[in-house]
């Protein structure tokens, strides 16, 4: 199975919490924003990915997190 968890700002504070699949397709039915990063390898991203997910291989995350938007709600997975 695909693990979830959603990184969330609140008052400048961060966060992570596992997340459910039907959580975060909640989360889309009530027009959340929502970041998707797929964290994978960019092969397996080749392969199958949301639509619309950013690919950032987990052993790379730490580096480039200033590169993603912190608007919205992020779910890697």
């Amino acid at each position: 199975g695909v693990s979830l968890a959603i990184h969330t700002h609140v008052n400048n504070a961060q966060s992570v919490t596992p997340l459910v699949a039907d959580a975060a397709k909640a989360m889309l039915d009530r027009r959340q924003p929502l970041t998707f990063i797929d964290v994978r390898e960019k092969a397996q991203y080749d392969d199958l990915h949301i639509t619309g997910a950013i690919n950032v291989p987990l052993g790379v995350l730490p580096a480039r997190l200033s590169e993603i938007s912190r608007k919205d709600f992020l779910v890697l997975y």
